[in-house]
C-alpha cells in the first residue's frame, strides 16, 4: 500500500470514529391510538376512519401532492401564502449555515469539526442501519449531506409545515370513546335482532329482523334510529315483499368464514364489518338458543354503516363543542361530551356514562 493511500485510509478510519456509535433506544410503543377500552372495535381502525378520511385527508392528500410536484401545485389562501413567505425569509441565516456545512463536507473538510454531537449519533445510526442491510459502499459524507440538507427551510418545505398545522390533532385515547360506543350500539342492536330471530326460528341474522323486532324498546334506539343507515334500512324493511328469485335466494347463504386480513373483494373503503362478525359470535356464546345462528353480510353492513354514521354525527358535532374550547386537540373528554350529549334523554345514557368513565 502506498503512502498516499495509507494517509486516505487512516483519515476516513478518524472520519468514522468520530461519528458517535449510538446507544440502542428502547422501541418506543405507539401511542396514537392504544387500546384502553376493551372494545372489539378497535380504536386504530377507528382513528384511519376520522383522522385519516373525515378531517385529515384533505390536507394529507395536499402535502403528499407538494413532496411530487412542489408547493406552487396546490391552492393556497393569501393567508397561507404570505405564512409560507415568512417562514422562507426567516429562515435565511439558518439556510446559509447549513450550505456552509454543505460546501465544508463537499470539500472534504474533516465531518468531525463539522457535525454536532447529535448530527454524529444520527450519522452513526444511519451507517449501522445501512451496514444491518447489506449496503455497500457506505459514503459517510453523503449521509451527513442528506441530513442537513433536510434542514433546509424552501417553499415546498415551508408550505407542508403550513398544512400540517391544519390536521386535526387527538389525544392518545381519544380514539377508544368512539370506538366503546360502536360497540354498545352494535350490541344493543344485535340483542334485540337474536330475540326475534329465536321467535322466528330462523337461522341467520338479517337486517328485516332488526325492524320485526321491539328493538324500539331499546335504550339507545332514540339515538341510533335517527342515523341515515338505520333510516334507509327501515324503509327498505317496510316495502312490500317480493318474490324472491334462485339469485337473490343464494345471497342469503352464510358467506365463507372471514379474517380481518381476507375482507371481501368490494371492501375498498374502511368498514367495520368483521367486528360486527365478532361482536354477533360473542354474543352468540351468552345464549345455547342462539349457538346454530349466521350472520349475513347484510348485517355486518347495516350494523358498520351504523357505526360509520355514528363517527361521522360525533365528528361534526366535536367540530362544533371545539369552535367554544380554547384547546385545539380533540381529546376523550370531547368525544364523550359530544356522545352524553347526544344521549342524554335516553334510557341509555347513564349506562353509557358508566361505561365510557
Amino acid at each position: 500500500m502506498s503512502a498516499v493511500q495509507k494517509k486516505v485510509l487512516k483519515k476516513r478510519q478518524t472520519e468514522v470514529a468520530q461519528v458517535v456509535e449510538p446507544v440502542a433506544a428502547p422501541v418506543a410503543t405507539p401511542v396514537s391510538a392504544p387500546e384502553t377500552h376493551e372494545s372489539t372495535i378497535p380504536s386504530s381502525r377507528v382513528s384511519n376512519y376520522v383522522s385519516g378520511v373525515k378531517l385529515n385527508k384533505e390536507f394529507d392528500d395536499q402535502i403528499e401532492k407538494v413532496k411530487a410536484e412542489g408547493w406552487q401545485s396546490v391552492p393556497l389562501s393569501d393567508e397561507d401564502k404570505a405564512a409560507v413567505e415568512a417562514k422562507v425569509a426567516g429562515a435565511v441565516d439558518k439556510n446559509k449555515a447549513i450550505q456552509a456545512q454543505l460546501d465544508d463536507i463537499t470539500a472534504g473538510k474533516d465531518i468531525g469539526t463539522i457535525l454536532s454531537d447529535d448530527d454524529k449519533i444520527k450519522v452513526g445510526e444511519a451507517i449501522k442501519s445501512l451496514e444491518e442491510k447489506g449496503s455497500s459502499p457506505i459514503d459517510i459524507r453523503e449521509i451527513s449531506k442528506n441530513l442537513l440538507s433536510k434542514r433546509m427551510v424552501t417553499h415546498d418545505t415551508a408550505t407542508i409545515d403550513v398544512i400540517s398545522k391544519k390536521r386535526s390533532k387527538f389525544s392518545k385515547d381519544s380514539f377508544n370513546v368512539l370506538a366503546s360506543f360502536g360497540d354498545i350500539l352494535v350490541n344493543e342492536i344485535t340483542k334485540y335482532t337474536f330475540e326475534r330471530l329465536a321467535e322466528v326460528g330462523n337461522s341467520t341474522i338479517e337486517p328485516k329482523y332488526v325492524f320485526s323486532s321491539k328493538i324500539s324498546e331499546g335504550p339507545l334506539y332514540g339515538y341510533y334510529s335517527q342515523l341515515p343507515a338505520f333510516k334507509e334500512a327501515a324503509a327498505a324493511a317496510a316495502e312490500p315483499s317480493k318474490k324472491k328469485s334462485k339469485r337473490e335466494e343464494v345471497t342469503e347463504q352464510e358467506p365463507e368464514e372471514q379474517t380481518e386480513a381476507q375482507p371481501q373483494s368490494d371492501d375498498k373503503e374502511i368498514n367495520f364489518k368483521f367486528y360486527v362478525k365478532s361482536i354477533v359470535y360473542q354474543q352468540k356464546k351468552t345464549n345455547e338458543t342462539y349457538a346454530n345462528a349466521k350472520v349475513s353480510e347484510r348485517y355486518q353492513k347495516f350494523c358498520s354503516d351504523i357505526v360509520l354514521n355514528m363517527l361521522d354525527d360525533m365528528v361534526d358535532l366535536s367540530q362544533i363543542i371545539l369552535q367554544v374550547m380554547s384547546t385545539k386537540t380533540i381529546s376523550a373528554k370531547l368525544f364523550k361530551a359530544a356522545i352524553f350529549t347526544k344521549t342524554y334523554n335516553l334510557e341509555g345514557h347513564d349506562a353509557v356514562v358508566k361505561s365510557l368513565d
